[in-house]
């Protein structure tokens, strides 16, 4: 779990510190003040620099960019230029004055563009006297010392690793099974749109006759009580996606999920990524999409709850006074006291900073009607 959060240079970030996080804290702020980006960093984080949903993530803005020598039926990725969109300004630096830092002082990562040259590392066989080719390594360069066949690398660090990562376009990024030698923190990436049912699909595949299953089925039940249970199905005579299908209490038909509105299946979405990610990260964006504002306390008091019981910790989204109220209400309950903290994003002079409220002090600024959004 991150006590604090520090990003440099990421995206529209160019320097945000946030000194203490909760178990679960809520992210608001006007348009472009960069509070996805914020959940992006997490993501990129507990990934463990995991180069498909990296690139997952710049698909989805846009930002994938193709060779422009690419001939025939192959195109390759501009990786350089693809991966420059997760800098600051977009900026591409080799003088390592703008590298992105993402984390705290024990679980964090930095990525910067660099120029290296790679030299073959070789094993002499003491009996023989023959040489063979054991590995290569990679030396960080300075473009102007004269070594003109440098190569284009990602340099990657964590608190006690160091690597390059070549990104010429030959190479296929965005399958790289590259990790670093570190714990992978499980995290679930909630989107504000609709999610696909293949992957709420594989979530519930997951946890099928466990107790997870149990807690859908009862988060559930807060928008449809009369709801005892639901099943991903794939008709024999069709080849598109699962569908999710709901026995509702002397209805004797399956009833389709999709049927039943959009809160409902927002609310599978985020509770499949909840029980999902023990021990890690949940991440939602724009919480309240799709929710009535009655539903709202309801399934927060269940993510406090529940981020307590699997050790997550939890970061979300919202542009509305409806969550930040339900928010308020259920962090500081008896129960929940002190476990929920609200991060207001704000740009300033062009730059993006933090500004936090405890539970306290965010119940004061409800109740002197401050805004808050």
């Amino acid at each position: 779990m991150l006590k604090s959060l520090k990003i440099e240079n990421f995206k529209n970030i160019k320097n945000v510190y946030i000194p203490s996080l909760a178990n679960v804290n809520l992210i608001i702020g006007k348009n472009n003040t960069s509070k996805t980006s914020l959940l992006e960093a997490v993501s990129i984080l507990s990934s463990n620099i995991d180069f498909s949903w990296i690139f997952q993530l710049i698909a989805t803005r846009g930002d994938l960019f193709y060779s422009s020598t690419d001939s025939g039926a192959t195109r390759n990725f501009d990786n350089l230029k693809s991966l420059s969109s997760l800098f600051y300004g977009r900026q591409i630096d080799f003088s390592g004055n703008l590298p992105i830092f993402i984390g705290d002082e024990e679980e964090n990562i930095f990525l910067q563009f660099v120029n290296y040259i790679e030299e073959v590392v070789e094993d002499i066989n003491q009996t023989t006297g023959e040489k063979s080719i054991i590995g290569r390594r990679r030396s960080k360069v300075v473009t102007n010392n004269g070594f003109s066949e440098s190569l284009i690398g990602l340099e990657i660090q964590s608190k006690n690793y160091n690597t390059i990562v070549p990104i010429d376009e030959s190479r296929t990024l965005r399958n790289n099974r590259f990790h670093l030698p570190i714990q992978k923190r499980n995290f679930q990436f909630i989107k504000p749109s609709y999610q696909e049912n293949e992957i709420n699909g594989m979530l519930w595949d997951k946890i099928a006759l466990t107790e997870k299953e149990d807690l859908v089925i009862s988060t559930l039940q807060i928008i449809e009580e009369d709801l005892e249970k639901i099943s991903f199905i794939k008709e024999e005579t069709s080849s598109r996606e699962r569908r999710v299908i709901a026995k509702i209490k002397n209805i004797s038909e399956r009833v389709p999920l999709k049927s039943m509105g959009d809160g409902i299946n927002r609310v599978l979405t985020i509770i499949l990524g909840l029980v999902n990610a023990d021990e890690g990260y949940l991440l939602i964006d724009e919480f309240e999409n799709g929710l009535h504002y009655s539903v709202q306390e309801k399934l927060w008091g269940i993510i406090f709850k529940l981020s307590q019981k699997l050790k997550i910790q939890v970061f979300a989204t919202t542009h509305s006074d409806d969550c930040i109220s339900a928010f308020s209400t259920v962090t500081n309950s008896k129960e929940y006291k002190n476990l929920g903290k609200l991060i207001k994003l704000e740009k300033v002079n062009k730059e993006i900073k933090a500004v936090d409220f405890n539970s306290k002090e965010l119940s004061i600024a409800e109740n002197q009607n401050i805004e808050l959004r």
